[in-house]
């Protein structure tokens, strides 16, 4: 039997994306993106995130340049991994959640991060 990164992907837990060194995202566990969009932007279709840049999705400014410095840090080996617990909250939930980055062994260089985030903790607000 042969998994690919797609199966992967699909059978983590919350949202996986698989990123390459300059950031930009390759590949996307699906199923679990597709429910976190239903759950959070109401009757729009999902979003599709591939071809885009991980980071035009933070805040622009300072966070964003934080989180680009960071996962480039993973990406060239100066930082093993990048693990950041946070709040994502919606109107009607409040949400702990833990982000984790990390380099995906495939040889002497990287090819590819692996992107991560999964809820904690859900609260009615």
């Amino acid at each position: 039997m042969s998994l690919s990164s797609q199966d992967m992907l699909e059978a983590m837990d919350g949202i996986a994306l698989l990123i390459d060194p300059g950031l930009v995202i390759w590949h996307m566990g699906r199923g679990h993106w597709n429910d976190f969009w239903k759950k959070n932007a109401g009757s729009r279709g999902p979003l599709d995130v591939v071809g885009r840049n991980i980071t035009e999705f933070f805040s622009a400014g300072q966070v964003r340049d934080v989180y680009r410095t960071l996962f480039l840090d993973v990406a060239k080996s100066a930082r093993r991994a990048v693990k950041i617990n946070y709040r994502c909250d919606s109107p009607v939930l409040k949400r702990s959640m833990r982000l984790t980055v990390t380099a995906v062994p495939t040889g002497a260089k990287t090819e590819y991060l692996l992107y991560q985030t999964r809820s904690l903790d859900v609260e009615q607000r």
